[in-house]
């Protein structure tokens, strides 16, 4: 079962402030913190689409840079791909 408090702790609330706003370091402090929890640990995400994502923490950093950036990896990229799609779709290609 998934347990939701885990991603309210300290620790990893701190990482992804840390992720978002630290000096140097930004994705080691976010793993070390991941890989600290351990795999005993299991969590998820909402993504920007509203889907469940499971948290692997022993690679935390990548997560905790979704949750910064809104539930999305790389929304640049996303949005760009969107828009194509919507534009291919419009003109029926």
């Amino acid at each position: 079962m998934y347990n939701q408090s885990t991603l309210r702790s300290l620790p990893i609330r701190f990482a992804v402030w840390w992720a978002a706003h630290g000096i140097r370091g930004r994705g080691a402090v976010a793993r070390a913190i991941g890989r600290w929890y351990g795999p005993e640990c299991s969590s998820f995400i909402k993504t920007r689409s509203g889907a469940h994502l499971s948290i692997d923490f022993a690679n935390f950093d990548i997560y905790a840079n979704i949750i910064n950036n809104g539930g999305c990896w790389d929304r640049h990229v996303m949005d760009c791909c969107a828009r194509v799609l919507m534009l291919a779709c419009s003109r029926s290609i």
